[in-house]
């Protein structure tokens, strides 16, 4: 994994070769929000949080020096970036039924995140882009992942908890 060993945060735009994955850290901004520590018996993950970008999946066919251009474009478009991604305030749980793994997401916006994904489109054209979120919460070490594939993985969250959770944002907003 792509993680500076000091704070345990992953590089923004990198690629995650653990994971095949393309991150962008928010750990300084999920913390300042003041999340609680457990919600509907899942647990805040503990070390960092990022903004899922890209899976780079088997199907885009990439070699060693595929990768490395796509590092490159990605770490190019992402320095232009001036701004940061928000939180919209929507909340959502997710549930892999087979292994049992559950999470609470945070959806995401980024006004220039299209921008990024422009300039991934001009090296892969069929690229698919992950729905923009952040995993706040979990019952297992490690996530479920959401895009489009995995839209079957929603389930209900009560609406207390969603309240909850977006007082807190708007309060950490003031």
């Amino acid at each position: 994994m792509s993680i500076i060993p000091q704070d345990n945060r992953i590089t923004s735009f990198v690629i995650d070769r653990t994971h095949d994955y393309i991150m962008y850290d928010t750990t300084d901004l999920v913390r300042a929000i003041g999340f609680p520590r457990q919600v509907v018996g899942l647990l805040l993950k503990d070390d960092e949080f990022h903004l899922s970008l890209f899976a780079v999946r088997e199907e885009y066919g990439f070699d060693e020096a595929g990768y490395g251009r796509l590092e490159q474009v990605s770490c190019q478009a992402g320095a232009a970036m001036t701004t940061e991604p928000e939180l919209t305030g929507d909340f959502l749980k997710l549930k892999d039924d087979v292994t049992g793994r559950e999470t609470i997401i945070a959806l995401a916006q980024w006004d220039e995140l299209e921008t990024w994904r422009d300039a991934i489109r001009k090296l892969i054209p069929q690229a698919e882009f992950i729905i923009p979120h952040i995993t706040l919460y979990t019952n297992q070490k490690g996530a479920l992942g959401y895009s489009d594939r995995h839209r079957d993985r929603v389930r209900v969250l009560d609406d207390a908890v969603v309240m909850t959770l977006r007082n807190i944002l708007l309060r950490s907003k003031l």
